[in-house]
């Protein structure tokens, strides 16, 4: 709702009569949209309280996956000639990794956090695989001052890693048990809902020397991708990842 649209208030009028004027009328006071960028019409769904709901924990709970490599297997290293610089390229597969799931709410014990990890040979237009973890740990990070993290610690076989490439990756999906039957995040339509990351299977390095003091080291795992929250079946595929 917006105060562009007014809607005052009637004469000897109860405050929780205006409020519930104001509720029954909600739909006329989201103005439609005003261009063709905005035909969606976003806002016009969170007159529905329950959606408002669901929408503002998946932002308050969950906000970022940090994933960082944690064991690398070299591929090969190659030096293309450049005239004026000298480039370093090193490829490695990924066997293992570290995911750190930060948790504003709710999270106190490690058996709480549900996760899986599927693999994508060649982008989002494959079936994945679902991957069998060679080892896994789950911590929790309680540092004070800081906001609770789920510290998750895997690794793959490499033999399930098919045909591992530059456009494969790894989509990392979770989610936690509030209570017993009960998960974040929520679903107000009975559909199970889940957290979900990609990250790369490979890690690249490319180390770039300008003259003899300036030098710069670029990794393929600093640029991470927001999290999405979705269905199993989307973020399985590209739906969930469209704006990703």
């Amino acid at each position: 709702m917006s105060d562009a649209v007014a809607f005052p208030l009637l004469a000897n009028e109860e405050p929780w009569e205006y409020s519930n004027r104001l509720y029954k009328g909600r739909d006329t006071l989201i103005e439609p949209p005003i261009s063709s960028f905005f035909q969606k019409d976003t806002f016009r769904k969170w007159t529905d309280f329950k959606v408002a709901y669901q929408d503002l924990m998946d932002v308050l709970v969950c906000a970022h996956i940090h994933f960082e490599p944690t064991k690398l297997v070299h591929r090969n290293t190659v030096k293309p000639w450049a005239s004026s610089m000298s480039i370093e390229i090193t490829t490695s597969d990924i066997i293992s990794y570290r995911a750190e799931i930060s948790f504003r709410q709710f999270l106190t014990r490690e058996d709480q956090l549900k996760y899986e990890v599927y693999y994508f040979e060649n982008g989002l237009d494959q079936t994945p695989t679902c991957i069998n973890l060679k080892e896994q740990k789950v911590t929790i990070d309680k540092t004070e001052g800081q906001i609770p993290k789920a510290i998750v610690d895997f690794t793959v076989n490499r033999s399930e890693l098919t045909n591992n490439n530059r456009a494969a990756h790894i989509v990392f999906v979770c989610r936690l048990e509030v209570d017993q039957g009960n998960y974040y995040p929520i679903d107000i339509t009975g559909k199970e809902r889940y957290i979900g990351a990609k990250f790369t299977t490979q890690e690249e390095v490319r180390e770039i020397q300008k003259g003899l003091f300036n030098k710069k080291v670029i990794k393929d795992s600093e640029f991470q991708a927001p999290v999405a929250i979705d269905t199993l079946t989307n973020l399985l595929s590209k739906k969930a990842w469209r704006k990703k």
